[in-house]
């Protein structure tokens, strides 16, 4: 059998345990080829990393034990292969992490000085690898404890927060990639000052590449300084925890050309009567390479859309088992959604969209099969409405439609629909899933299920509109 390299070798003393000011620290031995990497204040190459463990409780400490073990035991391994000798700068807020507990549960005690003057000789080593600067963020990081850092605050917000899995997803990219242009990736809240989040906006402008490495688009930028903006407002200035109360990721320069629905003139709106004849009335779908659904689908989410102003990911998500036949027509269970005010029973009772689901469900029994059976996972999210969404917008430019339209279009016009209609403000939000905007109605009340059936019999478009929708639908195979 082969021996394993010498730097790898299991160490002749193993991970020790001390307890110092009711702390648990871990030592561990450097392998000694190795030992020219990790250096102390004075230049000499050390034989043990020392780490707190961040607890007082022994059995709670080993098991923290054992994570930073193999943490180290990794390390050393890509050390040994030949890769960049310097310690990866991710590790440096970790450490300092560690330090900021242990400085907190040592406070009063008689180690505090003693912890004081281990973390100093670290920030010196930290200098002559990384330089001042990440020495100087490293050690502020590490002793002041009075207040949160912008990780910690920001897990709190995150792990708090009632965003959708998705939004995170995007809100997390974001916070890590600006994090990621720090020397050490963490900071004080007061530290995030307006020339460090314009030096980031900077970045996107200038350096930052897209999934398929061209420069990134001014939505995707706005998207990513509003992530971080929603943080600081929600949480950071909400819990007064900076003295400046001025948002420093407000207002800051992002460039690139806008796209027509980005400004005031070409926000989007609700679809006009003939932009839907348009839509409806449209030849087949153009067929290319990444052509996936026939006009037929498309047509389908639209109708649904418009009788139902789902979102177009509450409805292609949806499962056989979602659509459960009631006396009128059917009740439409959306069990995921962007809010929690977005989990909701709608009743749908129109012909057209009740032809439409009856028709997808066909005999099918299988409660978990999908509705849409044709739809795929994709993008990043692995959402089922990731494909449809783009075969909805390339069908939309195909007959000619602006791009001040989309499928969110669908739930502006049946919103508006029901505006004119004098249907109850109230009922209408809870059908379309938005939080009740008065106190009473929010806390005290969960809906009346007859209201919402009230929404569903309201909705209606124009006779030309309903005569074209359903000729379309049957000439594509659809329900009549």
């Amino acid at each position: 059998m082969t021996r394993p390299s010498p730097s790898l070798q299991r160490p002749k003393h193993p991970p020790r345990m001390k307890l110092r000011g009711g702390i648990w620290w871990l030592k561990l031995a450097i392998p000694r080829a190795l030992r020219a990497h990790y250096r102390s204040a004075s230049g000499k190459p050390r034989t043990h990393i020392e780490e707190s463990l961040r607890t007082g409780d022994r059995a709670a400490a080993m098991s923290e034990r054992d994570m930073r073990v193999a943490f180290w035991q990794a390390e050393f391994r890509r050390l040994a292969r030949g890769a960049d000798g310097a310690v990866e700068a991710p590790s440096l807020a970790t450490r300092a992490a560690h330090w900021r507990e242990a400085l907190r549960m040592a406070a009063n005690s008689d180690d505090f000085d003693a912890l004081r003057g281990l973390l100093t000789d670290e920030a010196e080593e930290i200098e002559q690898k990384h330089g001042t600067t990440a020495a100087q963020r490293f050690a502020r990081l590490a002793q002041e404890t009075d207040a949160p850092t912008m990780r910690e605050a920001w897990k709190a917000w995150i792990d708090a927060s009632e965003l959708n899995e998705s939004t995170k997803g995007k809100y997390k990219l974001a916070f890590e990639e600006f994090m990621g242009r720090l020397e050490v990736p963490d900071l004080l809240l007061r530290d995030v000052t307006r020339k460090v989040t314009q030096d980031y906006a900077d970045w996107l402008n200038t350096e930052a590449k897209s999934a398929h490495g061209g420069q990134l688009a001014h939505r995707t930028k706005k998207d990513r300084i509003t992530a971080l903006a929603s943080f600081w407002s929600d949480y950071v200035e909400r819990r007064h925890l900076v003295k400046d109360g001025r948002n420093p990721w407000h207002e800051l320069k992002i460039t690139g050309r806008r796209k027509p629905s980005d400004g005031p003139e070409g926000r989007k709106r609700p679809y006009r009567d003939e932009e839907l004849l348009a839509f409806i009335n449209g030849p087949e779908v153009r067929q290319s390479e990444k052509t996936r659904y026939p006009k037929r689908t498309l047509l389908e989410l639209l109708a649904l859309g418009l009788y139902t102003g789902a979102r177009l990911d509450e409805l292609c998500s949806r499962k056989v088992g979602d659509v459960v036949p009631f006396e009128h027509g059917f009740m439409l269970h959306i069990t995921g959604s962007k809010t929690e005010a977005g989990i909701r029973v709608l009743p749908v009772v129109h012909p057209i969209a009740v032809g439409i689901l009856k028709a997808r469900i066909g005999g099918r029994k299988e409660r978990d099969a999908q509705l849409f059976a044709e739809f795929i996972p994709g993008g990043r999210d692995k959402k089922l409405s990731w494909y449809p969404q783009r075969a909805l917008g390339r069908y939309r430019d195909q007959v000619g439609l602006g791009v001040e339209t989309d499928f969110h279009s669908t739930r502006r016009s049946f919103i508006t629909r029901l505006e004119d209609a004098g249907a109850s403000p109230l009922a209408r939000d809870r059908y379309v899933g938005h939080t009740p905007k008065d106190l009473a109605s929010r806390v005290y009340s969960g809906g009346s299920e007859g209201q919402l059936l009230k929404i569903a019999q309201t909705i209606s478009y124009p006779q030309e509109i309903e005569n074209a929708l359903c000729a379309a639908l049957a000439e594509a195979g659809g329900p009549d």
